[in-house]
């Protein structure tokens, strides 16, 4: 009887314990992305000054990522009509305002199969792309900071290819989803990721454990299937038949001619 009694608080402690880890396991994450648009349009002619001083420095949005042990799913919020268009700038007094649009893209990881798919609206025009899912090498470091809250270890890529990228990834092993935004492949939540400092950066803002619907993490459908190859030279055709830079990010710019 003793044994039992000794043993029982332990149990309960234990199961208590294994309780609380379980429900930390899913919820949703809310990020501020932010894309540095001077550095990531190239602005070229004679007007290109004039045009760089009409746009913002910053582009500013709002992201979220569901998650729950194996599955995540990151994407812009739902939101009306009328607040999709998040960033109302003035062009420095010229007349000018630009709205961004935030892109209804979302990227879905699923870790326990190895799979990611990725659904792309291009100009109105969906895409969906399956693959495999590619771990990047990321060197690990022992710099440690808080992250909404959260103890974050460093971790460090350099990417190759075309276009090669320095990518700092803070995260945390106490939410043991494999995942974060646009980048996985660390033991633990990426919370926070900065691109050739200070190019493109996530943040996480706030973190709600809870349990998800049963609509808010699937896996995206519909579209056009393509291969990541394949979307990557329709978009590179779509841009340059509108004029545009390759690299001139996602969503849409709208300049609207201001009546004072």
């Amino acid at each position: 009887m003793s044994k039992t009694l000794t043993f029982a608080p332990l149990l309960a402690t234990i199961l208590l314990a294994n309780i609380g880890f379980a429900q930390k396991q899913e919820g949703v994450i809310t990020f501020e992305s932010k894309i540095n648009m001077h550095r990531t349009i190239k602005f070229g002619g004679d007007n290109a000054e004039q045009m760089k001083a009409m746009m913002p420095e910053y582009r500013t949005s709002k992201m979220v990522l569901y998650f729950n042990e194996n599955e995540s799913l990151y994407k812009a919020p739902e939101a009306k009509e009328e607040d999709d268009e998040n960033q109302d700038i003035n062009g420095g007094g010229n007349g000018v305002r630009m709205k961004f649009n935030t892109p209804k893209n979302e990227i879905y990881v699923n870790t326990a199969q190895s799979k990611k798919i990725e659904l792309n609206d291009m100009f109105g025009k969906k895409f969906l792309i399956e693959d495999s899912l590619k771990t990047p090498k990321w060197k690990i470091e022992t710099d440690i900071k808080k992250v909404a809250g959260f103890d974050c270890m460093k971790a460090t890529l350099k990417t190759t290819g075309e276009k090669p990228q320095n990518i700092v990834a803070w995260f945390t092993s106490d939410i043991s989803c494999a995942s974060g935004p646009n980048y996985v492949g660390l033991p633990g939540m990426i919370l926070e990721i900065n691109i050739d400092e200070g190019l493109q950066a996530y943040t996480a803002q706030s973190i709600d454990f809870r349990k998800l619907k049963s609509d808010e993490l699937k896996a995206p459908s519909g579209g056009k299937k393509v291969s990541q190859a394949e979307y990557k030279k329709i978009r590179e055709d779509r841009l340059k038949e509108l004029g545009m830079p390759a690299n001139g990010g996602g969503g849409a710019i709208k300049m609207i001619i201001k009546n004072d």
